[in-house]
Formats: C-alpha cells, structure tokens, sequence
C-alpha cells in the first residue's frame, strides 16, 4: 500500500504575504505622506515667521515722515511715509513656500509704560496711535497649508500663523 504524500513546502504562504503586504502598504503610505506634511508645515511656519519680521522690519525703517519734514520748501520730505498697502506688499512679494491663501494685516499702536497695554489688532489701528516715529507696527501674517495625508484622514489644511512686532524708527 502507498502512502499518501503529505505536501510540505511554502505553496501556502505565497496568499498570506500578499495579504499582509495589502493591509501594510496603504499604512505605510499615509505614514510617508504625513512625514511629507509635517515638514510642509514646518517649512511654511519658519517662512511666515521670517516673513512676518522682515515686513515689520522694512516698516520701522521706511514707516514715518522723517523729524523736522512737514512737506514745504523749506523742510521737504525726502520720501513720503509708507502705507499699509505698500507694507502688504512688500510682505507677500517676500513669501516664499509659505501655503496658501497668505494673508497679512498691519496695524499701528502708541508705546505705554502701564500695567495693562492695549494693542492694536488686524488691520485696526489702536486709537490716537499713527505712523510716526516712536510707534509700534505690528505685521501679522496667517497662512493655510494644504495637508495631502489629511485630505486621505478628513483634515484639509493647517493654519500657520505668526506677528512681528517693531518701533518705528524712520
């Protein structure tokens, strides 16, 4: 009588690593992709920063009308004070990878010495302050970062924001 031959080898194996590489990869993938987001918003955090600063800096240095100019023959101004618009776009020209849909706001606010000081915010100037010398200007930038990994996990973007704060010394 013969024996029945009892089928040894790896046949059955071949099924179960295509199966177990089916339920990694997508994991693996998502894991890749938000590694790839989070240096995204690493990236665009550092350049809103960066880019918050340098607006705040080039209005401080060219913001006011310059001491002792009042625009008449005598005292003319060598350059006319900057605007907000003018601030904004010196701004965004200077964004690099910093998202989408940036947005910045300038504001203006007075120097107190008390407990509590009020700030401005947005775009809204705190009251009596303007653009002259010995003034805050307050550069305010927000930027959306779209998120590939979250668009797979339902999170769409990943707001960065970041507001430099300097005197005017012009």
């Amino acid at each position: 009588m013969r024996k029945a031959r009892v089928r040894q080898g790896r046949g059955g194996s071949r099924g179960q690593a295509l199966t177990e590489f089916a339920l990694v990869l997508p994991i693996f993938f998502v894991l890749i992709l938000g590694t790839l987001d989070v240096g995204r918003v690493v990236l665009a955090n550092d350049m809103v920063a960066n880019v918050a600063r340098e607006g705040a800096r080039y209005a401080s240095v060219h913001g006011a009308t310059p001491a002792g100019c009042d625009g008449s023959v005598q005292r003319p101004c060598a350059t006319t004070p900057l605007s907000k618009s003018d601030i904004i776009s010196y701004t965004t020209a200077r964004a690099v990878a910093a998202g989408s849909s940036m947005s910045v706001t300038v504001c203006y606010s007075a120097v107190r010495v008390q407990s509590t000081n009020e700030s401005c915010t947005g775009n809204q100037d705190q009251a009596g302050a303007v653009n002259s010398r010995g003034a805050l200007v307050t550069v305010t930038v927000t930027s959306s970062v779209p998120l590939v990994a979250g668009m797979l996990l339902g999170l769409g973007t990943f707001t960065v924001t970041s507001a430099s704060t300097m005197m005017v010394n012009n």
